[in-house]
């Protein structure tokens, strides 16, 4: 028996949206250069500019079904969805761009099943997700093996992370020179 395990899903994007992601960092960068969004420190990112409602745009329509194909992928997880369930989702997705010396605080999005980040440009040493254990109980017993750390994704360019909305989470200082840019999202599921 495997007591209290947390599911997280690593999903790449399909080799039609890959050859996009230039295109969503011009679009991107044009967005924040008309004055779009928010600059500074905004939620948990720090150093950075977020723009919100990503989902509502119709020049995100692309970017929003490749993490709606992701969404399909992870309820195939017979450990964690009931395959014999039909779920409905609502998604929510923003841009994340953090330039250099910018970070994102350790938070989490409770009220959402899912949450996750899909990658547009991640220079080298741009800052790595952290994880962290769920279970606080486990920092003062040593019986499981690496209980208590953090969990560490190394990003790439079009990898979608999944993971509950629950789980607490952070991204390293930038350390590189050019920006990092993500589509962060929470999915909201029911099912019928």
């Amino acid at each position: 028996m495997d007591l209290f395990s947390t599911p997280l899903w690593e999903v790449n994007c399909r080799d039609e949206f890959m050859k996009s992601l230039s295109s969503y960092v011009q679009l991107i960068n044009k967005l924040r250069k008309d004055g779009e969004g928010d600059e500074g420190d905004n939620r948990s990112n720090r150093n950075g500019w977020r723009l919100d409602n990503v989902n509502l745009r119709d020049d995100f329509k692309p970017v929003n079904d490749e993490i709606i194909y992701g969404l399909s992928g992870i309820l195939a997880d017979k450990k964690v969805f009931d395959p014999s369930k039909k779920y409905n989702y609502r998604l929510e997705s923003w841009i994340n761009l953090t330039n250099k010396g910018g970070y994102n605080t350790i938070h989490h999005h409770a009220l959402w099943s899912v949450s996750g980040v899909l990658y547009i440009k991640c220079p080298k040493n741009s800052g790595r997700l952290l994880i962290k254990d769920p279970r606080p109980a486990v920092f003062f017993h040593n019986l499981l093996p690496k209980a208590g750390e953090q969990i560490v994704i190394q990003p790439k360019e079009g990898l979608m992370v999944f993971f509950p909305g629950f789980l607490e989470h952070a991204v390293e200082l930038n350390k590189s020179r050019k920006e990092r840019i993500s589509i962060a999202f929470n999915i909201g599921l029911t099912s019928e």
